[in-house]
């Protein structure tokens, strides 16, 4: 997702919206839907799962902040909110 264009700064992902991603640089950035498919919360949770199993498991990565409401990994180069 992080190639679909240059420059991209982040990628967004939120219930009931479709994925966009965050390109350009600090200033001077736009927010554009990369798919017309609408994430639901069973996707994102699933998601969520599989982001934090990969995190235990991965040398390069690790659970920065956990919360009742938010998760913080670092994943080798990308960082999770």
């Amino acid at each position: 997702m992080f190639d679909v264009f240059e420059n991209t700064m982040s990628l967004h992902l939120r219930e009931n919206l479709n994925p966009q991603v965050k390109h350009g640089r600090p200033g001077e950035w736009s927010l554009d839907p990369i798919s017309d498919e609408i994430l639901t919360r069973d996707y994102l949770e699933s998601l969520t799962q599989e982001i934090l199993q990969y995190a235990d498991d991965e040398a390069n990565a690790f659970i920065e902040d956990d919360q009742e409401l938010v998760q913080v990994i670092q994943l080798q180069n990308y960082r999770i909110v």
